[in-house]
């Protein structure tokens, strides 16, 4: 569950600050600490894998989340420009 809800804080607190280039860094960071936790757990290895790429899914729909967040937060009525049509 910790590998869940923690890679999701990440990816919206990261959608709120940078832009889409940093999920590169931050996927290969989540997938140590989900490889190294699965290590000192002594897990099997198809277990470490399942929860890497769960971290990893739970980071990137964090970020959607944050980017939906943010859009929403920042979301500016359009103006309309009436151009005078020259007869």
């Amino acid at each position: 569950m910790i590998f869940i809800l923690l890679p999701l804080a990440l990816g919206l607190l990261l959608a709120l600050r940078f832009k889409v280039f940093v999920l590169l860094p931050a996927n290969l960071l989540v997938v140590m600490v989900a490889l190294a936790g699965g290590i000192a757990a002594t897990e099997a290895i198809w277990w470490r894998a399942v929860m890497a790429g769960l971290a990893v899914a739970s980071l990137e729909v964090g970020y959607f989340l944050g980017l939906v967040t943010w859009s929403t937060s920042h979301n500016t009525p359009q103006r309309s420009v009436s151009r005078a049509v020259p007869e």
